[in-house]
């Protein structure tokens, strides 16, 4: 069984889904049992574990805006609301959520989170676009994970982030199709 130590917690995931499907923020082991027992049920894909991160939800997009300039987007953050989860319902349903684009970061911040998200594009080697997730400590944003084909839809972040830079979703598709 899995000992907690006081006020830590657990996530789990799983490994190849998205939109937080199946997302489990564990605090006791209750809700430890309980999820394996769920996640049994569904025979659902592999799940791993890690140690929650308190701080800001920050998500950066990446966009190659041609074969010579790549830029980082304005920083976006997830505030969640009293008794609300950043899962399918807040990601989709607005239930629990409220996101702000762009995020109300100091320049220091806000910098450290792009040329985070730009470096990680770059490392991974991504082309044309992408997006990182991080939380914001007091020590500096610490990656989650990076979304390497992030959904763009008017509930998603990167169409939020084209807007705040005054750019529209033809524009960026024309440069993603040039890209080739």
């Amino acid at each position: 069984m899995f000992f907690f130590l006081e006020h830590k917690k657990i996530v789990l995931k799983p490994l190849a889904n998205g939109s937080s499907v199946g997302l489990y923020i564990i605090s006791n082991q209750e809700e430890l049992n309980s999820a394996i027992t769920t996640i049994k049920a569904k025979d659902i894909i592999s799940y791993m574990a890690e140690p929650f991160i308190t701080g800001r939800e920050i998500t950066v997009g990446v966009w190659q805006k041609n074969y010579h300039k790549t830029i980082s987007l304005p920083c976006s953050e997830v505030k969640v609301l009293q008794g609300g989860q950043f899962d399918y319902q807040g990601k989709y349903l607005g239930k629990g959520i409220e996101e702000l684009t762009p995020a109300p970061l100091t320049e220091e911040e806000t910098n450290a989170c792009q040329e985070l998200a730009l470096k990680l594009h770059f490392l991974i080697g991504c082309k044309g676009y992408s997006r990182t997730d991080m939380i914001l400590t007091e020590t500096g944003p610490i990656i989650l994970e990076i979304n390497t084909l992030p959904g763009l839809t008017k509930a998603t972040f990167i169409p939020q982030q084209l807007l705040a830079i005054k750019t529209d979703l033809r524009t960026f598709f024309t440069s993603q199709i040039s890209l080739k």
